[in-house]
């Protein structure tokens, strides 16, 4: 008998450990299937780390879009271990406040990168040596940030010898005294000795004055931007303008172009072309000089588009100022756009335009704008290629919803003729 209870019990014991082992054996193996399936349905990015959910990654780039990052240690992933070969890297839509020294890390040294984009991050404080490690740098995108510099950042462009473009469109916090943050970029760009630099832009940053010598340091420099500002003058140096292409002063606040102004443009490269577009020119007995010096002038190639903001006598209003009759202009009370009519217009428009999603990023059109382009027409009687060119131009270009709203305002004004 005893042999017969000692079978049965090993018989139970083994029941037990299989009945043990079995749902183990079991959740490992449906742990085993998720992971595959996890595999299959999301494809593998080619990013390590933290970047693996919301970038893009290859060999030689790293593509980071609205992830939303706040902690600047997301910079140590793309780390030369991982990117021996990294050429273009691009952080934008994140809230990081602070960009670091040595961004890639202390060790990281990453000799092929051409090109770094960390536009729409929020950054305010840039440490002097976060650019380090990157020698071969040609593209550098810090628009839309809020950047304030001071005497400690000043060498914060040194290491860039071979940068040709530099992008700081909107890129300095507002309000600040925007005539010390230029002054301290002069500084800057003049430690840097970026002699290879070709391309500035300085765009909305809500400049109403330049360092005369702002670009003297940078004598390769050809196309300079400095649209949506609010420049009235410019008294920049020529002598450091003298491979100038291309100089942008469209969407400002010029209203006449001075005798300095018109000297400068003068001494500029006959090659160079010179964009005014939507500036508010007023057009009355004071503008005949600058008015026959547009006529004459081949350096202003938009200048058929340009048009009287304010005339006087009213009937010139919005007419071009190439086709001005000069001596019919009065100085009586002037005919302006910037009347208690547009102040009215601009508020309801603004409880049109408030309640729709109108941003919806750069270069996309939303629905919401879509909407918004189909209310203003219907309620405004204006035709649709007036408003939708506005719409379907001016939007999509520049993503910019009060930019847009101040457009819609002169459309529905002035129909057609906007």
């Amino acid at each position: 008998m005893r042999p017969t209870a000692s079978k049965n019990g090993i018989v139970v014991l083994f029941i037990l450990i299989v009945a043990h082992i079995r749902p183990s054996l079991s959740g490992t193996w449906q742990q085993q299937r998720f992971r595959n399936w996890t595999t299959v349905s999301q494809p593998d990015n080619g990013c390590h780390g933290m970047l693996a959910s919301p970038c893009k990654c290859t060999a030689v780039s790293v593509e980071c879009i609205n992830g939303r990052f706040t902690d600047t240690d997301i910079f140590l992933q793309v780390s030369k271990t991982h990117f021996p070969f990294l050429e273009s890297v691009t952080f934008q839509g994140n809230n990081f406040v602070t960009l670091p020294a040595s961004v890639f890390g202390p060790a990281s040294n990453h000799p092929r990168l051409k090109a770094l984009n960390l536009s729409a991050n929020y950054f305010v404080n840039m440490h002097p040596d976060a650019f380090s490690g990157m020698p071969e740098l040609r593209y550098l995108d810090l628009t839309d940030n809020e950047i304030i510099l001071g005497q400690e950042t000043l060498s914060l462009l040194k290491p860039l010898v071979k940068l040709e473009s530099l992008r700081l469109r909107k890129a300095f916090r507002f309000p600040m005294n925007v005539t010390h943050q230029l002054g301290l970029l002069q500084e800057m760009l003049e430690r840097a000795q970026l002699d290879h630099l070709e391309s500035l832009d300085l765009g909305s940053n809500y400049a109403d004055w330049l360092p005369p010598r702002l670009t003297c340091s940078l004598p390769c420099l050809r196309h300079l931007i400095l649209s949506d500002n609010s420049l009235q003058v410019l008294d920049l140096e020529p002598a450091c303008l003298q491979q100038l292409t291309r100089l942008d002063l469209s969407r400002n606040a010029f209203t006449r172009l001075n005798v300095n102004f018109m000297r400068l443009l003068s001494q500029l490269p006959e090659s160079c072309a010179v964009s005014l577009y939507q500036n508010p020119f007023h057009c009355d007995c004071k503008s005949s000089a600058y008015l026959e010096w547009l006529r004459m002038t081949t350096k202003i190639h938009d200048v058929d588009l340009l048009k009287c903001y304010s005339a006087s006598p009213g009937r010139l209003l919005l007419e071009p100022l190439k086709k001005v009759p000069i001596d019919q202009l009065t100085c009586d009370q002037a005919s302006s756009v910037s009347t208690s009519a547009s102040t009215s217009l601009a508020i309801g428009l603004r409880q049109i335009v408030e309640p729709l999603d109108v941003g919806g990023g750069r270069g996309a059109m939303t629905n919401g704008s879509r909407t918004c382009c189909r209310k203003l027409r219907k309620r405004s009687g204006i035709n649709a290629s007036s408003v939708g060119g506005i719409c379907n131009g001016y939007l999509i270009g520049n993503g910019c919803p009060e930019a847009f709203e101040v457009t819609l305002v002169l459309s529905l004004e002035f129909g057609k003729n906007c």
